[in-house]
């Protein structure tokens, strides 16, 4: 299995300097965990071993990455950001998807090894599709919702290329 830095190097843009998508949303994610009113989730509230206080997204992000991170946290902390997600503040939006990174860039690095298509953009509107539509109350909601995003996008990038006949022109 390709490690996190391998996967980070082989989803961003081969043009020295230019970021991707991804990249993109990652320093917007960045920006709001940093500001004066940062995104964050109470600890305290969640449970299921996670600090006891708030805690900024790109940190809760790292917490859920790790083994040792129950899979009821995870799943009460991927309930929790889908509902604010839901809720029509574009910050937790950003947040949910900044939080998913990491799932979503090993996403495009397996589907870049199956299409040449715009998979970054694929997969972000696949996993906000899925973000609107997916069941939070059945347990594994982030493995849903990348699974849910990977099909999608999938689909999608099949449907844009070119068929191939198997004749020659």
């Amino acid at each position: 299995m390709p490690s996190h830095a391998h996967i980070r190097r082989r989803t961003r843009s081969t043009r020295r300097g230019a970021p991707t998508l991804l990249d993109s949303i990652e320093t917007r994610f960045r920006l709001l965990a940093a500001g004066p009113k940062p995104l964050t989730v109470d600890g305290r509230r969640v449970g299921g071993g996670l600090p006891q206080r708030p805690i900024r997204l790109p940190e809760l992000s790292s917490i859920l990455m790790h083994p040792s991170c129950p899979y009821t946290a995870r799943d009460t902390v991927w309930r929790l950001l889908v509902a604010k997600a839901r809720s029509g503040d574009a910050r937790w939006v950003v947040g949910a998807v900044g939080v998913a990174l990491p799932g979503l860039r090993f996403k495009a690095y397996l589907l870049s090894q199956l299409s040449a298509g715009d998979v970054q953009a694929a997969l972000v509107e696949a996993f906000l599709r899925a973000l609107r539509t997916a069941d939070i109350d059945r347990p594994g909601v982030v493995s849903k919702l990348l699974s849910a995003t990977f099909s999608a996008a999938r689909a999608t990038l099949r449907a844009t290329e070119p068929a191939a006949s198997g004749e020659n022109t």
